[in-house]
């Protein structure tokens, strides 16, 4: 992760996403619309993969019964 004080610039972000800087306020607000939305699917894919673990654990123990 990056330090608390380090910048993190739209054109930087664009650039690695290989999109033009203004194309960025097409999609966003603003960085922390960006960041709230990047975090929102992080954490729905995490559910997702724990839901499916957990799905997978208990299909195993059905089958060692």
């Amino acid at each position: 992760m990056f330090p608390a004080e380090t910048v993190i610039h739209v054109l930087f972000i664009m650039k690695g996403a290989g999109l033009t800087h203004g194309g960025f306020y097409s999609h966003f607000d603003n960085k922390e619309q960006l960041v709230a939305e990047a975090c929102e699917y992080a954490i729905s894919d995490t559910i997702t993969l724990l839901k499916n673990v957990a799905d997978q654990e208990e299909q195993n123990s059905k089958i060692k019964k």
